[in-house]
């Protein structure tokens, strides 16, 4: 089995002498290694004025550190040359994407755990992932400090939102969403009797299995991979969905999906995106450039709802 260890970087003094957090992380990786002699290593750090104001990347003093323990030279992965964690994660993807990883063993300190894994999720979701916490030596005030940046650090995190391609392990998530959000949003414009009818269109989840096969399906997912509102537009320009949980509305979660959504349109060149807007929808859709072209009544299961035919012309 190919197996590859992360170590992500910590900070060096003006001499490369490596921090107590370094050292903590360098030497769980090496217990690793130690029943593990075939393993790689991908260390990260390059250069910044908060962590390593030399001539060397961190990564490179982390390596020394290694050799230095019996490690081999041929153990080594190109470095990573990133100055913070989120640099880590995406230059992460771009090295997962390029080479075979059977299983990838992240290590960091136990503090920064918690903040890697969210960005992991968010970002790269390879499957075959643990998470080594290194124990940390810090005095009890550092230690709190480190603490308490981290906290910040997630809570910004919870706050951000990526997007992907539905797959089909989706599927009755994005159901519970749809009728979720008509049942309770669509609400306001809509009877009771409409709503119900209206989200009983969900309880077919081979029509979603449908729309992932053949449209442009996408996702939003928080950092905790909730997903949090989807949409999806056909070959030919028709967008076809546009849903944001009940409990996410007015985070800016339709924008990230309506220009994800436009973005492919233009990659594809679709020239013209045509939808079908509920009541409810209709102001956002104005506000991003759509126009009506007629109110109508279209049925949803059993009954005719007033919608409204929106287009945007893209070029």
């Amino acid at each position: 089995m190919n197996k590859t260890i992360l170590l992500l970087g910590a900070s060096n003094d003006v001499n490369g002498e490596l921090s107590q957090m370094a050292i903590d992380r360098l030497e769980c990786a090496y217990s690793i290694y130690a029943n593990n002699p075939d393993i790689r290593f991908l260390c990260t750090g390059g250069f910044g004025e908060h962590f390593n104001t030399t001539q060397m990347p961190h990564a490179e003093y982390l390596r020394q550190w290694l050799l230095l323990k019996g490690v081999k030279n041929e153990n080594f992965l190109p470095h990573i040359i990133s100055s913070n964690t989120y640099e880590d994660i995406h230059k992460l993807k771009e090295v997962i994407n390029c080479m075979s990883i059977d299983l990838l063993i992240v290590v960091t300190s136990d503090f920064h755990v918690e903040r890697v894994r969210m960005l992991y999720e968010m970002f790269i979701r390879h499957e075959n992932v643990i998470f080594i916490p290194a124990t940390s030596a810090l005095s009890s005030n550092e230690l709190h400090a480190r603490m308490a940046y981290e906290e910040k650090a997630i809570q910004f995190l919870k706050n951000q939102i990526c997007i992907r391609q539905a797959t089909f392990d989706d599927i009755l998530e994005l159901k519970n969403l749809y009728q979720g959000t008509v049942l309770t949003i669509n609400r306001q414009d809509y009877s009771q009797e409409e709503v119900d009818d209206w989200a009983s269109c969900g309880d077919d989840l081979s029509h979603i299995r449908k729309r992932i096969e053949t449209h442009y399906f996408i996702v939003a997912v928080n950092p905790l991979s909730q997903i949090v509102g989807f949409s999806s537009i056909t070959p030919q320009g028709y967008l076809h969905s546009m849903f944001v949980h009940k409990d996410f509305q007015g985070k800016g979660i339709a924008t990230l999906l309506l220009k994800e959504i436009e973005r492919y349109a233009m990659e594809n060149k679709i020239v013209r995106i045509t939808s079908e807007v509920s009541i409810t929808a209709r102001p956002f859709f104005e506000k991003w450039g759509y126009t009506v072209e007629i109110e109508q009544k279209r049925k949803a299961n059993q009954l005719c709802l007033t919608n409204y035919w929106m287009t945007k012309e893209l070029i």
